[in-house]
This record gives C-alpha cells, sequence and structure tokens, in this order.
C-alpha cells in the first residue's frame, strides 16, 4: 500500500515499505488524505530499519523499542537470522556397541533448519569408518555437516545406524552471512516500552531471535504538521514546480487540480505580500510617499 504517517505537531513524514520517493525533488507538496491543504517537503532522505526482535509466539515477535509510525500495518519486512553448522567432531565420549562400518548416523538435539526449497531438514550426517571388537565407533568421517537453527549440546547422543549407546563431544559454528526470508505485518501493538508485531504468517519453529529490515523514505516538511495523526494515510505528491518560486505545476495526471491551482495562489500571494512589504520598507527608508 502507497501511504504515510505523521504525527501532529511535527514535521517528520514516514512512508511505508511500498512507496518509492526517489524520484521526488526536495520542494514537492505533498497533501494527506483527509487534509484540505498541501505542505510543502524540505527534504527527503531513504530511511532503513535494523532491530533486534525476540521471537514470541508462531507469527509474533517483539521489538523493546516503542517504534511509533516508523513501521505500520502492510509493510513488508525482511527476516533475518542466524544458521549454524558442525565444525569439529571430537573422539566419541561412549563408543557405544552392536555399529557396523558403514553405519550413517546423525546427532540428537538441537533444531534442525528446513530447506526452503525442498521442505526437507538438513541433519549432521557422519560415517562409522572403524569400530572395536562389541561394535563401538572407533572412527568417524564427516558426510554433511547438516544446518540448525539451534545447535545441539556439545556433547549429545547418536541416533540411527545399526547400533546404540553412542555419544560425541561436538562444536557448532555461526553459517557465514544471515539467513532471511520476508514476512508482511498485519498488526502492530506500541506500548511505552516495546513494540508487537504480528505478521501475515509464522517463522520457522526455532528462530528464537533475529533482525528486522525495513527500507523506507522519510521526508520532512517546512512547517508542523498541526492535523491529527495519520497512521497509513494516502497522499498526493506534487513534484513538478517552477524553479525560482516554488510554484506547483498542473498536468495531466494532476489528482486534485483545484487544491494544486489554490496551493500556487497561495504561493504566489505570500511572495507578493513578501515583495510588497520590501516595497514599503524602501519606500519608508528613501521618504517616498
Amino acid at each position: 500500500m502507497l501511504s504515510a504517517s505523521i504525527l501532529f505537531n511535527t514535521n517528520r513524514l514516514i512512508s511505508s515499505s511500498e512507496s518509492s520517493w526517489a524520484s521526488l525533488r526536495d520542494g514537492s507538496f505533498i497533501k494527506i488524505e483527509g487534509d484540505d491543504i498541501h505542505f510543502q517537503i524540505l527534504s527527503i532522505l531513504p530511511y532503513k530499519i535494523n532491530k533486534k526482535f525476540e521471537h514470541i509466539s508462531k507469527n509474533r515477535i517483539k521489538i523493546k523499542e516503542n517504534m511509533g509510525i516508523d513501521i505500520t500495518e502492510g509493510d513488508n519486512i525482511k527476516i533475518n537470522y542466524k544458521k549454524y553448522s558442525l565444525l569439529t567432531v571430537k573422539n566419541p565420549i561412549e563408543k557405544g556397541e552392536k555399529y557396523r562400518i558403514g553405519d550413517i548416523i546423525s546427532l540428537e538435539g538441537g533444531k534442525l533448519y528446513t530447506d526452503v526449497n525442498t521442505g526437507q531438514p538438513i541433519p549432521t550426517l557422519l560415517e562409522v569408518t572403524n569400530i572395536n571388537s562389541n561394535g563401538g565407533i572407533e572412527q568417524l568421517k564427516l558426510i554433511n555437516k547438516g544446518t540448525y537453527l539451534i545447535p545441539t549440546n556439545s556433547i549429545c547422543n547418536v541416533k540411527s545406524g545399526s547400533g546404540n549407546g553412542a555419544s560425541l563431544e561436538v562444536c557448532f559454528e555461526t553459517m557465514a552471512g544471515l539467513a532471511s526470508f520476508e514476512r508482511c505485518v498485519t498488526k502492530v501493538d506500541n506500548s511505552e516500552f516495546e513494540t508487537i508485531l504480528e505478521l501475515n504468517a509464522p517463522l520457522q519453529e526455532g528462530i528464537n531471535d533475529g533482525e528486522i529490515e525495513i527500507n523506507k523514505w522519510e521526508a520532512f516538511l517546512s512547517e508542523k504538521y498541526t492535523n491529527k495523526t495519520k497512521i497509513n494515510c494516502s497522499y498526493n505528491i506534487v513534484k513538478d514546480f517552477s524553479p525560482n518560486l516554488g510554484i506547483p505545476f498542473i498536468n495531466r495526471i494532476t489528482k486534485d487540480p483545484y487544491s494544486v491551482y489554490n496551493l500556487a495562489i497561495k504561493t504566489l500571494d505570500r511572495k507578493i505580500g513578501l515583495i510588497q512589504n520590501d516595497i514599503i520598507k524602501i519606500k519608508n527608508y528613501l521618504n517616498i510617499q
């Protein structure tokens, strides 16, 4: 949704994530839904939001800060989170028994990452390459490091294979870069010290925390906004205006030509008033009647 938000008695206007103001010039005019007049924009800047979050339920996350109008319903957000993979396996803590050479074993515990393309988890896989006389594991070969949202404990039991009772000492590392996916904000609940976001779909189980990323725009008006606070309201922007006086132009696609015309007359009137005041000052200085 192409919309914007602004608080009463401030001059900072925030776009929705879907709005692009890259083509707007400083000095453009904006009229927000429900208003009778346009406001002039002094400056426009890209605005990137990066905030840490906690995953509190299936499709709800918490930011430990009141985000105000910076995040609103309909915003598309990028969810960034860490993934982990096996780094090392030390000698077995418990070798177990009845394993066979060639057995493929995996690790118990942790929370596996599910591949978004296949829908399948990616576990750590190890091959038994040497055993003792009781079938206890003496040596292993790494087949797949696996991908985890939550790593296993440093000492964990193994599963699968022909035998039982083996446990390993393992060490995981954070994988390079952050994994990410997108969600849409369907509800925002701001309180004094936190913001709860409800999303259009749940996060994968095991994502306990991470960082959200949103790309927006912020504009600063030439005067404070004295109308009521507006959240997610549509708007009309006039970005074509005269180079000297900043008088807005009307063209074939102008949505509200009467309002733009009135704005142009108002701008001219203000400029003419300033010129008249200057003329009066000059006359007084020169003592001209």
